[in-house]
């Protein structure tokens, strides 16, 4: 890999992947920061990778997010929606083109965004 590849590459570390979750949630680091009881600006430290949380911390921060500590390390679907696309995938797509189709088309466009931005993440 040639080196504009590399820096063209985003490193993807938990920081990246908490701001990642975040965003999709629309929700701001002191609102994450309330809903998990976590200290004022420990979001951003994280995010920046100012600092390495413990276990306990991604945990709350998961279940703030209400989403699996999988998913928020690894970027990986949980289980229960592996599962899901296992049995039937066009129909799981399906439901979720429909709901993004009721939206309005600024929220669909910012909700398709993020879901691209995390299937990056993925590859």
């Amino acid at each position: 890999m040639s080196t504009a590849s590399r820096s063209a590459k985003i490193e993807i570390t938990l920081g990246n992947r908490v701001r990642t979750w975040r965003v999709h949630f629309n929700l701001t680091q002191g609102e994450l920061e309330a809903k998990a009881g976590l200290a004022h600006n420990a979001v951003s430290r994280i995010e920046k990778e100012e600092v390495s949380p413990r276990l306990e911390t991604v945990e709350k921060l998961a279940a703030a997010m209400a989403i699996s500590i999988e998913q928020l390390q690894f970027g990986t679907p949980s289980r229960a929606l592996t599962e899901e696309f296992d049995d039937d995938a066009d129909a799981a797509l399906n439901r979720l083109i429909k709901r993004l189709k009721r939206l309005p088309k600024k929220d669909a466009l910012r909700a398709a965004g993020t879901i691209e931005a995390i299937l990056d993440l993925m590859e």
